[in-house]
């Protein structure tokens, strides 16, 4: 059931680690978020121009045993509330909790090949269901080709930022050989400028 009403909307899915906060390896624990420099003043500007916004991420450290959802579910509750305090709107937060034996999957109802874990679009896909986006004027931001990848199934551009896990990548690596972005950023306030005046 939809949870907007009949109009449709742009909307802008942001990746969290690297992008939303400072990127850290696997973080775990609420003590390591740290927002990025400028995420409010972005996410605000948005919220301005009419946008949705959403936060689109993989969290596999539930299914590795790594973190509780109980910690997860703090981290997104602060997220969320500090951001808005700064006159910030997050529409609705996504998350994957997925990962399989394979990857490190160890936490029983969490190990599993799931259509949710970027680069697949299950995330986007979700949100589509509960808001009316409208697709043609809609971006994905991220850090890395699984970003880039999500986006692309779910039929909207990615730009990249840099200061993230991922981009840019060696010419010769192997994810350079994997879906790049539309354009590459310092920082999530030119990303979203440029949204603004291009989008």
């Amino acid at each position: 059931m939809k949870v907007q009403n009949s109009q449709l909307r742009p909307a802008v899915f942001f990746d969290r680690d690297g992008v939303i906060c400072e990127f850290v390896d696997e973080l775990s624990k609420f003590e390591e978020f740290r927002f990025r420099k400028g995420i409010a003043e972005a996410i605000r500007l948005l919220n301005q121009n009419g946008f949705l916004v959403f936060v689109a991420t993989n969290q596999p450290n539930i299914a590795k045993a790594k973190m509780t959802l109980t910690e997860l579910n703090r981290i997104h509750d602060y997220m969320v509330s500090e951001l808005s305090q700064q006159g910030a709107k997050i529409d609705r937060v996504y998350f994957c909790p997925h990962r399989t034996a394979e990857g490190g999957g160890v936490v029983e109802g969490y190990i599993k090949d799931c259509d949710c874990r970027k680069p697949k679009a299950g995330m986007l896909l979700q949100a589509a269901q509960e808001f009316n986006i409208d697709k043609k004027n809609s971006f994905m931001i991220g850090d890395t080709w699984r970003d880039v990848g999500c986006a692309n199934s779910f039929g909207i551009p990615c730009l990249g930022l840099l200061g993230g896990g991922g981009f840019p990548y060696p010419e010769d690596s192997k994810e350079s050989q994997k879906p790049q972005p539309l354009k590459i950023f310092s920082n999530p306030h030119e990303a979203v400028q440029w949204i603004v005046k291009n989008g």
